[in-house]
């Protein structure tokens, strides 16, 4: 190849005789190890999920009875419990106890607890009040 021709390929940017040879060449291919999954799959063949296995069933944990009898009920709501049962924000019943229309409270060391019977007569009056004015028609 002369020298003129090797200038007007490498001006053109086509590649020279030298690099085809190189790319003509087989280079060897990267060994990896056969995944034994794509081989079933490239055969047709259905393989399993590798990690979970179906030979065996994992036991299930079933709930056992508590031992024992049962627990005696609550006698009294905390602030949360009551707000949860009534579905009422901590704030809607703070709100209600500043005005002077929440429930009796009762205060056990540092605790205010609400009995389910002043937790029931506070439904009453609200069931009341709000019934009243639907009756004055």
């Amino acid at each position: 190849m002369s020298a003129d021709s090797a200038v007007e390929t490498a001006a053109s940017g086509k590649a020279t005789s030298d690099c085809r040879e190189e790319k003509d060449i087989p280079r060897p291919k990267q060994k990896r190890p056969v995944d034994p999954a794509v081989v079933a799959a490239l055969a047709g063949k259905f393989t399993p999920n590798p990690h979970k296995s179906t030979s065996f069933p994992k036991p299930t944990h079933e709930v056992s009875m508590p031992r024992g009898p049962p627990p005696p009920p609550r006698a009294a709501f905390t602030v949360p419990e009551f707000c949860e049962a009534h579905r009422i924000s901590q704030a809607k019943y703070y709100e209600m106890k500043k005005e002077g229309w929440g429930p009796v409270e009762m205060e056990v060391g540092r605790r205010r607890l609400i009995s389910y019977e002043a937790a029931s007569v506070w439904r009453r009056e609200r069931e009341v009040k709000t019934a009243a004015p639907s009756t004055a028609c």
